[in-house]
């Protein structure tokens, strides 16, 4: 063989695969090209055949696009269970903190109730000793004092009272102006 013959038969192999898809994409389907030929339109069982392969085919089609269609849906619902179980996870997160939240300040409307109580205790006793203190009268207090100093001390006491007294009605006050008895 001649080599430029040869380098030309090996050249020619070389390039061959890559048009080889090409001649293999434009071959048809020989049943296609069977259904399409004048053999098969003349023969009316040929063509049942061939119109029932179309409609497979066809049905085929609408098969895989409804498949398709429901994948996506199934995708699109998987991304909303994601997002609903993201905001569950939120909403529970919420639901803690809010929790934490009343349990701090029922813990400060328990201690801020106490104290109220304590103070309206307190009251109670100081007006009872104001209430024995204006049962007696300054005369009597300045006749029944051994020595005249003791008579300011019982003033003094009685305004030290009064004093505590007023000091204990503000802070009930103030404690039940907080904004948790709001």
């Amino acid at each position: 063989m001649h080599p430029i013959r040869r380098t030309f038969l090996i050249s020619a192999l070389a390039i061959a695969p890559l048009f080889l898809p090409a001649f293999v994409m434009a071959a048809s389907n020989p049943i296609d090209d069977f259904c399409a030929s004048p053999t098969a339109q003349g023969d009316q069982q040929a063509m049942k055949e061939c119109a029932d392969l179309q409609a497979l085919q066809d049905s085929n089609s609408k098969i895989k696009g409804e498949k398709d269609s429901i994948e996506k849906e199934i995708s699109d619902i998987d991304g909303q269970i994601k997002i609903a179980q993201q905001n569950i996870k939120l909403q529970n997160i919420i639901i803690d903190k809010l929790s934490k939240d009343i349990g701090a300040k029922t813990t400060t409307v328990a201690k801020l109730q106490a104290k109220i109580d304590r103070e309206t205790k307190s009251m109670s006793a100081i007006v009872a000793k104001l209430n024995d203190r204006d049962a007696i009268s300054l005369p009597e207090i300045m006749v029944g004092s051994k020595r005249f100093s003791d008579f300011y001390t019982e003033i003094d006491q009685y305004n030290s009272l009064n004093k505590e007294l007023l000091a204990l009605v503000l802070d009930v006050k103030s404690s039940k102006q907080h904004p948790l008895f709001s």
